[in-house]
């Protein structure tokens, strides 16, 4: 976000819950995912008090996070965080058993493919607020 000057310290604290596709359940968008809507939020966003039916900044939003969404569907096959695992390690995880937990992140330490789909989500994010895609 950084180098697209959407830095906000607030934004990133924000972000905090959403890993493990929100809270750890895996049942959810991949946090990566929501993070880039987020980005996208804060580059096109609508002012709060503007109606989202009236406000040409929600509409290029939600036309963007959309964009963004079919980019994760068509790479990953999903947008949905245990599906996305699946299709990467060939298992799921309920990461909000420590026990589990545990064995997810020996298993992720040494692949690093979760890193590797929140590397390229970003890049989607990325392409999506410069119009590059």
């Amino acid at each position: 976000m950084q180098n697209l000057g959407l830095e906000n310290e607030a934004a990133f604290k924000a972000t905090s819950g959403l890993s493990g596709g929100l809270g750890r359940t895996g049942r959810s968008a991949c946090g990566a995912l929501s993070a880039g809507v987020m980005a996208i939020g804060l580059a096109y966003g609508r002012d709060k008090q503007e109606k989202s039916g009236e406000s040409s900044a929600y509409k290029e939003t939600m036309r963007r996070a959309g964009l963004l969404c079919d980019k994760v569907e068509k790479e990953f096959g999903s947008t949905i965080c245990r599906d996305i695992q699946l299709k990467i390690y060939g298992k799921t995880w309920n990461m909000r058993d420590p026990n589990v937990l545990e064995d997810m992140k020996a298993t992720t330490q040494k692949e690093h493919k979760c890193a590797d789909v929140t590397g390229k989500i970003a890049q989607f994010a990325a392409e999506v607020i410069l119009d590059l895609e």
